[in-house]
């Protein structure tokens, strides 16, 4: 590379940057995924700057904490959709100047785009650039606008050269053609593809012809399982789970997206039960059946009408009149750390929200995911416990869920146990990627590095 284009030293420090893991949002699963994700890179390189590039009306530093001791800030940086956005931070301006970066020869107007449009020149300053999409939205199963919105940072990183790193989550499924070849130009230029369960591992290599490409395909936890718990305070836990108690507490988080139907309120997810039903009838039966107490636990918080808190608190209000001092509601103000703990409160968990099963999970919590995808067994069985996964697209009665919940429930020593050694290799799995593979692999892509500015400055 020629001098000119080098960083100068007092600002060479080496950077990341992270697209699809998002500090802002009420979803605690996306949370998860940032703070996890935040929290390996820092531990494998701690002089590295971390960046994450998602859509918020603007830039800013956050403080992320790690543990209860150490806590680290990472930058973020914004683009818009919005009409009223600055020109420089909107989206679709962004992919234009990478498109037109791409096509020039010239090497004075690419270092001029680089230095007048801070997006860019985040992505060209980075080793690499990681995209997750919120660890499931590579697909169009949520819909077209999703997906291509989501692929647009990573559209832009790869046609100014970037080093691009899917890191682990789930591929696909591809419903639509037009989705099919968007995946596949995406898979067939990104130098690393980790995928967070076995069947988006075939769903990438189907669509990567090339035996080279198909190499570069791998498969990792996800990376939730390496979150830390972190006590809050005040738990929050609505009556108060006694100190001394001596019953089980059943965990069971209830997802406000499945209870209004879907993003379309016409059950989208195409569930063989009514969910609302089959949830009012599990809690009632799981008390009726067990001495336990039951914590409901939200995760997903906020306005929106597909958040958990409402759900929940409804539940909670019809269970409680039933099964008076037996049912908990969660309903603290936590961060993604802090509901973590509180699902460790939990001697046996069921979840509707993925990351809330992973949550679970992660801290050797026998755990019964109801699923409304393909993600949940993929995920499940990433860490040998797949036959723990009610898929809600096929069963249909209240009836199937509570007999796996109460067997499950029943053995929760075996499955604790069972549990506990592939917890262990699933954090060792993602030690090795994240400390050593995603940066000691070289660009597999035939379109050059982008150019170093000659002042970095922001």
């Amino acid at each position: 590379m020629n001098s000119s284009h080098r960083i100068p030293q007092q600002h060479s420090q080496k950077s990341i940057s992270v697209f699809g893991a998002s500090l802002d949002v009420g979803n605690m699963g996306c949370r998860a995924l940032a703070a996890s994700l935040i929290g390996l890179l820092r531990r494998a390189r701690p002089e590295t700057r971390i960046h994450l590039l998602y859509g918020r009306p603007n830039s800013m530093c956050k403080t992320v904490r790690l543990d209860d001791a150490h806590e680290v800030t990472v930058h973020v940086v914004n683009h818009r959709l919005s009409l009223r956005s600055r020109l420089n931070e909107h989206l679709l301006w962004i992919v234009l100047l990478a498109l037109i970066y791409r096509v020039i020869p010239w090497q004075r107007l690419r270092q001029a785009i680089l230095r007048r449009n801070r997006f860019l020149r985040t992505l060209a300053q980075s080793e690499f650039v990681g995209d997750i999409r919120g660890g499931d939205s590579f697909s169009d199963i949520y819909g077209r606008r999703r997906l291509f919105f989501g692929s647009l940072p990573t559209i832009a990183a790869l046609l100014i050269g970037c080093r691009v790193i899917l890191l682990p989550q789930t591929i696909g499924p591809f419903q639509r053609r037009w989705a099919r070849w968007l995946a596949r130009w995406t898979l067939s230029r990104a130098t690393l593809i980790y995928a967070r369960d076995r069947e988006s591992l075939d769903t990438a290599r189907s669509l990567l012809d090339d035996e080279e490409q198909n190499r570069s395909v791998r498969l990792s936890p996800d990376v939730a399982f390496s979150l830390q718990p972190i006590e809050p305070k005040p738990w929050g836990i609505e009556p108060p789970l006694p100190a001394d108690r001596q019953e089980p507490v059943m965990g069971l988080n209830v997802s406000g997206l499945l209870y209004m139907g879907g993003y379309t309120g016409n059950n989208m997810f195409n569930l063989q039960c009514d969910y609302k039903e089959m949830i009012d009838r599990l809690g009632d039966q799981l008390l009726e059946h067990t001495p336990a107490r039951l914590l409901l636990i939200p995760h997903t918080f906020g306005s929106s009408a597909q958040t958990d808190a409402p759900a929940c608190r409804q539940l909670w209000e019809r269970l409680s009149a039933r099964y008076p001092g037996r049912v908990h509601l969660a309903e603290g103000d936590y961060d993604q750390n802090e509901v973590k703990a509180v699902i460790g409160q939990c001697d046996f968990f069921m979840g509707s929200r993925m990351h809330a099963c992973i949550g679970a999970l992660s801290q050797n919590i026998p755990t019964v995911g109801l699923a409304y995808s393909r993600k949940f067994r993929g995920v499940f069985d990433s860490v040998g416990v797949a036959d723990a996964v009610v898929d809600l697209r096929r069963v249909a009665s209240a009836e199937e869920v509570l007999e796996t919940c109460l067997n499950i429930y029943d053995k929760r020593s075996f499955w604790a146990e069972r549990l506990k050694d592939r917890i262990a290799l699933a954090r060792r799995q993602l030690d090795q990627c994240f400390n050593q593979d995603i940066w000691n692999t070289e660009r597999q892509t035939d379109r050059p590095a982008p150019q170093r500015l000659v002042d970095d400055t922001a």
